[in-house]
């Protein structure tokens, strides 16, 4: 008698027929909506660039990011709200694989320096047994002038670590 039971392993995203080139569709599909969005009056530029080196002792990780504010809002703490999605690559202790994240952020002050904090979801399909998914999260200083191009992070999070960030906005 065949058993018709379906046992999930870490490859069951490959197996039940989701590959890559679905999640690459999503992001793209996430990209177009974010772009579409306008922000209302923020004297920052809405499109941000930036690459991203993030470590912790044995852990490295290296993230290439698209941001797009969604939102300004000067008369809160927290004026400024973006989209954010990136993908890259990590390794720690002989393990390897790719990333793809997506978060919410939100940005403090209204000069050159900001507080900045996110929250998300990534998927890294060799991180553990759990599909690969786990939260995305991070706090930290970012320089960013109004109108200026260039943007600098730092801070602390899931799955950067501790990270240094450099980028151009548009």
């Amino acid at each position: 008698m065949i058993d018709n039971q379906i046992i999930l392993t870490k490859g069951s995203s490959v197996k039940l027929g989701f590959k890559p080139s679905f999640t690459t569709a999503l992001i793209v599909a996430l990209l177009l909506v974010a772009t579409l969005v306008k922000s209302q009056d923020s004297q920052l530029r809405p499109t941000r660039v930036y690459g991203t080196l993030g470590t912790a002792f044995v852990y490295s990780n290296i993230t290439g990011n698209i941001e797009q504010q969604i939102k300004y809002d000067p008369d809160k703490f927290f004026n400024s709200m973006s989209l954010r999605i990136g993908g890259g690559y990590w390794s720690s202790w002989g393990n390897e694989s790719y990333n793809i994240l997506g978060t919410i952020n939100w940005l403090s002050g209204k000069n050159k320096h900001h507080m900045e904090m996110g929250v998300g979801l990534a998927y890294s399909p060799e991180y553990d047994d759990s599909f690969g998914f786990l939260p995305a999260a991070q706090i930290g200083y970012r320089y960013q002038k109004p109108g200026g191009l260039l943007l600098f992070r730092a801070g602390v999070g899931s799955p950067e670590a501790i990270y240094l960030s450099l980028g151009i906005c548009f």
